[in-house]
């Protein structure tokens, strides 16, 4: 920057086309650059002034009708501008420079001689960087904010995802056990109902042992009784023949009523425990 500083500052738009976001844009930079006491030192100069004349239309008319962004950068460079005719033939050409001159004289007169200085530019410059790292700090932070809530819903979809998992887990291990009790009750049963038919089995195989014994047994009084008998007919004593007869069928008929009463028993017992077991 020039020693001692800057007296004018010149700021250059156009009016032959559109006032757009990115002009906006950089109006914003240009303020941000030079700061507040930079803008008592600007000047907005508007180029293509031939063009306003050619729709019979001056520059503070197109000022009047210009983007309000614009009107308010003017605003707050207090309202100093003026416009340049691009045609070189033109008659207000020769006079630009004066007249520019003569506004930026007016501009100084006004700001009390002073420049615009290193150390202001300096100054402007320590408060776009303590600003800008400010920004930074915002974004950090924003980011770190956004950050944490993003890690909180992803851990709160894995709690969710874990959970749904122990639920699905818990209920195939209920599943599973289940299924395993109701095998587990079926081979009891079918081991119970085995068993029972082992002992009714069994139990039929000792009661025709124990039939088969009365028979003999019952075979043997009788072979007994022959014997008895053939002695009896011998010794020609029909009365002692007789008592031993009735002795004899009277044991036979004991011994008969003893093995049908244990067969009987023993039939009942087995009926007993078949129907236990099918009832466990």
């Amino acid at each position: 920057m020039s020693s001692p500083g800057i007296h004018a500052i010149l700021f250059v738009v156009t009016v032959a086309s559109r006032f757009t976001d990115e002009d906006e844009k950089t109006i914003n930079a240009f303020l941000q650059c030079f700061g507040e006491e930079g803008r008592k030192h600007i000047l907005v100069i508007f180029t293509r002034k031939d063009d306003l004349d050619k729709n019979k239309t001056t520059i503070d008319e197109f000022v009047r009708t210009c983007p309000e962004s614009l009107q308010q950068f003017l605003a707050t460079v207090q309202g100093r501008y003026m416009a340049v005719n691009n045609d070189d033939k033109s008659p207000d050409k020769k006079t630009f420079t004066q007249e520019l001159v003569k506004r930026v004289l007016q501009m100084v007169g006004t700001n009390g001689g002073k420049c615009y200085t290193n150390e202001m530019y300096e100054k402007v410059e320590i408060q776009l960087k303590e600003a800008e790292d400010e920004k930074v700090r915002k974004i950090a932070a924003a980011n770190k904010a956004s950050d944490d809530e993003r890690i909180q819903k992803e851990m709160a979809q894995i709690n969710e995802e874990l959970r749904m998992k122990r639920r699905l887990c818990e209920e195939e291990l209920a599943r599973k056990k289940e299924e395993a009790e109701k095998r587990y009750r079926a081979q009891l049963e079918d081991e119970r109902q085995k068993m029972a038919l082992r002992h009714i089995r069994q139990v039929e195989e000792e009661l025709r042992m124990k039939q088969r014994l009365c028979e003999i047994q019952l075979k043997e009084a009788e072979d007994e009784k022959a014997r008895k008998i053939a002695a009896a007919n011998k010794a020609s004593d029909d009365e002692r023949i007789q008592k031993e007869m009735a002795q004899i069928n009277e044991e036979l008929r004991m011994k008969r009523r003893l093995c049908e009463e244990e067969l009987a028993r023993k039939k009942e017992e087995a009926e007993k425990t078949l129907q236990g077991s099918i009832g466990r």
